[in-house]
């Protein structure tokens, strides 16, 4: 089975005067505040953390100019960035990490970093579903971690403290020494990074600014030519799965994080053995989904008695799960699971691992959504009125735009299918079915960091409903425990 998940952030910066009347100037009596643009295919590079210094081109000592563009191949510096420590690298780049550490073990450290993200996450998803009517929401919280860290770097005085209070590690010693760290280690599994920042024609940037974001967070400047450029670098980095963006081409600076994961679960399910069943939106509604079953799939559980919630650990190739968490009864509590929500107690509590009968919906989500009003909710409204952004050039400069897209797919494919043959007619006494809303978050197995969290609460909204009054077809009552088909 196969795990997809691309998401792009955008976050736009623009002078101060043009949003005086909050709108962009139309050029040749086109509306070009959002413009929609297709984007053809290209190649995929991705790393968190050059060391080397970026491209000398792309500015002077107090102004950048565009001499080069984006378009036709990639350029070489940008081929060279490959995953984890850049060829050449030694224990000199690491030492200033280990001195912020101060002594504590990396892993620790990563874990401290990682549980600051998941923090931030929690408290996005929460502000998304009190205002989002999607039946499904899936949201990257490093991605958009990163994109604020980036900002941060140019962020000066109140508002530096203010991004960093936001992402819960205005205690962390340098703090961005260690985020490459970590963005070095997740680069090591199935995670794919990839920054870029579009600057306008003749816009003014401090060189420390581009270097400190070309170092920390392998972010490459690039002249902004046209949006056709900038959303071609777009399904570059996306695997072609994100394929429309909104650009504001009177921005001056267009900053993009942007990730893609691949995952294969450690035991695969057969496609073979995926059927037609209900997931139940509530005690009175379903909807048909194609469900994957594995007759006897090695799965680990937990039960949080004080919310009488399950969670299922399924394990990724490559230092990843997935944890997913379903009420044993009543409705899915999300503000709830966040309160209570601690990966390193999780995982420390997780029963043995034991074969059982399970049954996990086929997925293929797509979300997208402005971030503005969201920002504004968790306290950061000043980046879009009046924030210190003269690290990053003369201004005044303020945010203009925060974009978070992302999809998710989930299905049988994988690199070894046919691993479960011998075990399809085996029988569990135990039985585990994700068949109702729930929770579920995507974790690096080492740091505990969420690549993704998310809600699912109908997984087939285009499908006919089922109603209770149809017996035939709304099928068995379940059970409290495990979600087992109760046969009166």
């Amino acid at each position: 089975m196969d795990l997809h998940l691309p998401v792009l952030l955008l976050l736009c910066l623009s002078g101060q005067a043009l949003m005086d009347d909050d709108t962009i100037p139309p050029e040749d009596g086109d509306d070009l505040k959002t413009t929609t643009v297709p984007l053809p295919p290209t190649t995929l590079p991705h790393s968190p953390a050059p060391t080397h210094d970026p491209p000398e081109y792309f500015y002077t000592p107090t102004t950048w100019q565009p001499t080069t563009t984006t378009s036709g191949p990639t350029p070489d510096y940008f081929l060279a960035m490959s995953p984890g420590a850049p060829e050449g690298s030694s224990s000199e780049e690491e030492s200033p990490e280990q001195e912020c550490r101060g002594g504590v073990p990396r892993r620790e450290a990563q874990k401290a970093l990682g549980a600051a993200v998941t923090t931030f996450g929690l408290e996005l998803l929460q502000q998304l579903l009190s205002r989002s009517k999607e039946p499904n929401i899936v949201v990257s919280p490093l991605s958009v971690a990163l994109a604020l860290s980036q900002l941060a770097l140019g962020a000066v005085n109140e508002t530096e403290a203010l991004l960093l209070r936001s992402l819960h590690v205005d205690k962390v010693a340098c703090y961005h020494s260690q985020m490459k760290s970590l963005l070095q280690h997740l680069s090591q599994s199935a995670l794919a990074v990839a920054t870029r920042t579009y600057l306008s024609p003749g816009f003014k940037v401090n060189r420390k600014f581009i270097e400190d974001s070309w170092n920390m967070y392998g972010s490459e400047p690039a002249p902004l030519k046209d949006a056709e450029d900038i959303n071609r670098w777009v399904e570059e980095v996306t695997k072609g799965r994100v394929k429309k963006i909104l650009v504001q081409p009177a921005a001056l600076c267009h900053q993009f994080s942007a990730d893609h994961t691949l995952g294969v679960w450690r035991t695969q399910f057969d496609p073979r053995m995926t059927t037609t069943d209900l997931f139940y939106l509530d005690r009175n509604t379903a909807v048909p989904v194609d469900m994957m079953v594995g007759p006897k799939y090695p799965l680990r559980l937990h039960t949080l008695g004080e919310l009488n919630t399950q969670v299922a650990r399924f394990q990724f190739k490559g230092n990843m799960s997935l944890l997913t968490f379903v009420p044993l009864v009543g409705q899915l509590n999300v503000s709830a699971i966040a309160d209570h929500f601690n990966a390193s107690e999780l995982y420390s509590r997780f029963s043995r691992e034991r074969p059982m009968s399970v049954k996990l919906p086929k997925l293929n989500l797509e979300y997208s959504q402005d971030l503005r009003e969201v920002f504004t909710a968790m306290g950061l409204g000043e980046l879009f009125s009046g924030p210190d952004l003269s690290g990053i050039g003369p201004g005044p400069l303020l945010v203009s735009s925060v974009q978070h897209k992302s999809t998710m797919e989930v299905n049988e494919q994988g690199a070894e299918a046919a691993a479960a043959t011998s075990v399809v007619i085996s029988r569990s006494s135990f039985f585990f079915s994700l068949n109702r809303p729930f929770f579920f978050a995507l974790l690096d197995d080492t740091s505990h960091t969420p690549l993704f969290l998310g809600v699912v609460t109908n997984p087939n909204p285009g499908a006919p409903l089922v109603k209770k009054d149809d017996p035939d077809k709304f099928g068995p009552r379940f059970s409290k425990q495990y979600g087992h088909p109760n046969p009166k």
